[in-house]
């Protein structure tokens, strides 16, 4: 064997096993329940659903799966790479460095050129940071709060708008820079995304049998409140295929797979048994010795690189790497391989340049997804901040759409000409009473369109009603049922934020 130069060939190396062509696995005779098993002992809790040409082709599916084939129910956390080809090219919001040493979360508003339509209006800002001494906890804490509650208002007007989303796709763990979510960020996400429905597709084609240091994924190592908002996990690179695991329904729920027979046309052998050969490394423990192999032998401050397991990033450039990212190292789970001499220049990047960087690009998104919000939906906009900014203490509150309207209107009079409403008002030159009615129509349908959201008891977070004696109908607000606290927490402050 020649020796670990961690090029890696963009991951989708990961072990060197002979013998696993499809030819001779068959007369192995790897079956799909063999294949099935291997994936439920490794991955508690989801089974193999579906084996597909490549990870494109599995977040499609998955995609498809949650949405009933209507892609404008998705949204796709910032920085995802999503798919190189076919369809599902349009909504990556990364982009490659020219120099290929790293590659970042494209900048909707500094180049607006580089993000398509699509990605505009389904991207979401999620709080990808690398750990560093120079951004406090603090800053992190604050960063995530921005994040949920841009999240929180773009769902709610979603919702309020009879359109509602239905699935987010997202990596744990981005593939081209390290950046990491916090698990106290993924607890906080947990209880928005159960309120709304919204299911979660974890996108591990970079990540799984390469990061987790006893696990096969890092969805089974989160907090389960989250898990257990994840209903497909798609993987795929190094199995020379995409999969797609399914969370385990609760029986009878769940299909008996011997009965169905095979879900698949796609040649599964080759898969199976690399499958078979990651998961009886990693259950060793080789990634974490493989790790600290890499280290030992690039001899780097800690400062100077970050990432997990066997995704490692590091401050220094290959210059010569032509089949991965110059700053990224992939090495194999393979003990006896050495690793091979690291020719490398200089960069200027480091924890904290890097985590800088995501942070910008973050804020352009939550800046992205309001402008979104504003020239489609601006009433539906202002409604949402409206309730989110009442200091009322009852958590129950009532209003007229009268109410409502006019405060809308006085909303738009505090605003410069080119506020959110000047270009309604242009369809209202002559008539202030028009204007008013129109608003009052949006509300109303609004009220219309929430009746999805309900507690036990039955009752509806937003709903017409009738207020008093008087023949007037009005809107009702739950803000617990419909987690308006959230808004309103991230507006006066939060006490417990970390120092």
């Amino acid at each position: 064997m020649c020796d670990d130069e961690m090029e890696n060939n963009w991951g989708s190396e990961l072990v060197r096993v002979t013998g696993t062509d499809n030819r001779t696995s068959r007369r192995e005779n790897f079956s799909w329940q063999i294949f099935d098993g291997r994936v439920r002992s490794s991955v508690p809790g989801y089974c193999l659903e579906k084996v597909v040409d490549c990870g494109t082709s599995a977040n499609a599916y998955a995609i498809d799966k949650l949405t009933d084939r209507d892609w404008t129910t998705l949204l796709v956390g910032m920085g995802s790479y999503v798919g190189g080809d076919m369809d599902l090219q349009p909504f990556s919001s990364t982009i490659v460095a020219t120099n290929k040493q790293l590659s970042w979360p494209k900048l909707p508003i500094t180049n607006s050129v580089e993000v398509s339509n699509v990605c505009r209006k389904q991207t979401v800002a999620l709080p990808y940071h690398v750990p560093c001494e120079d951004i406090s906890a603090r800053q992190i804490y604050e960063y995530e709060q921005k994040c949920l509650v841009a999240l929180h208002k773009k769902l709610l007007v979603a919702q309020f708008a009879g359109k509602p989303y239905r699935a987010l796709l997202m990596e744990y763990l981005l593939g081209g820079n390290g950046g990491e979510l916090s698990h106290r960020f993924l607890e906080r996400l947990a209880p928005i995304l159960h309120k709304f429905n919204v299911c979660v597709i974890a996108d591990e084609i970079m990540t799984a049998g390469r990061v987790s240091v006893t696990t096969m994924t890092m969805t089974t190592t989160l907090p389960k409140i989250f898990s257990s908002q994840v209903v497909f996990i798609t993987t795929g690179k190094f199995t020379d295929s995409g999969m797609v695991l399914k969370k385990v329904m609760p029986k009878p729920l769940e299909l008996n797979e011997a009965l169905r027979g095979t879900t698949t046309h796609f040649p599964i052998a080759r898969a199976c048994a690399m499958w078979g050969e990651v998961m009886a490394r990693v259950e060793t423990g080789i990634v974490s010795q493989r790790k600290t192999t890499v280290l030992k032998a690039i001899n780097l401050e800690k400062s100077q690189h970050w990432g997990h397991g066997c995704l490692i990033f590091i401050q220094r450039n290959r210059p010569g790497c032509i089949r991965g990212l110059g700053c990224r190292l992939l090495p194999m789970l393979e003990a006896k391989l050495k690793i091979g001499k690291l020719r490398s220049n200089s960069t200027s990047w480091s924890r904290s340049t890097v985590c800088k960087r995501l942070i910008s690009a973050g804020d352009e998104w939550i800046v992205q997804m309001r402008q979104n919000d504003e020239e489609n939906n601006p009433i539906l906009l202002e409604l949402v901040e409206f309730i989110g900014s009442q200091s009322n203490s009852d958590s129950v509150i009532q209003f007229t759409d009268a109410e409502l309207a006019e405060h809308i209107v006085a909303a738009e009079r505090r605003k410069t000409t080119d506020g959110v409403f000047a270009r309604m008002k242009k369809r209202f030159p002559h008539s202030q009473k028009q204007f008013k009615t129109f608003v009052r129509q949006n509300t109303s349908a609004a009220a219309r369109n929430i009746v999805s959201l309900k507690d036990k008891a039955g009752s509806c977070g937003f709903l017409k009603k009738r207020l008093g004696k008087k023949r007037r109908f009005g809107v009702m607000v739950d803000r617990n049922l419909l987690g308006f606290d959230l808004v309103t927490e991230a507006q006066r402050g939060s006490e417990t934020t970390p120092s």
